[in-house]
């Protein structure tokens, strides 16, 4: 019992988190066709899994960026379906932003609340980039770790740089992205 006492919050956020990878794995996404858009993502992510980098030189080969192309043929190649990618994507976002409020806020219910708030916010379900396989899935969650890991540099900004390697990388990765 104390065990649980002591470990509450930790116990909530994984049945939270459980709860979300649920919706995201048990959701219908849809390929709207779309020659430029949703089709070529996922033609390039095939081409990068079967070694042919982009697949065929064309004028298409960059014209949406590499981003999606990689994270579509990432989750293949670890053996998750999309929507578990997606799942773990926006998990991760939300635990992110709840570790930059914990910065100036260590509350365990306010924590909570943001991180209930964030992982179902309504741009994570909308119908026009969530809920079908498309590059812009993953800006709003992308966005989310950029901006926690600025504003955790910005705190931290008086600290010594080794305590906030971590929120650096973030940044830059996700900004990259």
């Amino acid at each position: 019992m104390q065990k649980i006492r002591k470990y509450w919050f930790i116990i909530v956020l994984a049945l939270i988190s459980s709860f979300r990878m649920f919706l995201a794995v048990n959701t219908n996404y849809a390929v709207i066709s779309g020659k430029f858009d949703d089709e070529l993502a996922i033609h390039q992510g095939y081409s990068l899994i079967c070694g042919e980098w982009l697949g065929n030189y064309s004028y298409t080969t960059l014209i949406k960026g590499i981003t999606y192309p990689c994270f579509v043929s990432m989750v293949k190649l670890l053996g998750f379906t999309y929507g578990q990618g997606m799942g773990i994507l926006m998990i991760l976002a939300s635990l992110i932003f709840i570790r930059m409020l914990n910065i100036f806020n260590k509350n365990k219910f306010f924590l909570l609340g943001a991180y209930i708030f964030v992982l179902f916010n309504p741009g994570g379900f909308g119908g026009w980039t969530a809920l079908h396989i498309y590059r812009d899935a993953m800006t709003l969650w992308l966005l989310l770790i950029l901006f926690s890991c600025v504003f955790a540099l910005y705190i931290k900004r008086n600290l010594p740089w080794k305590e906030s390697y971590w929120w650096i990388i973030g940044g830059v990765v996700s900004f990259t992205l």
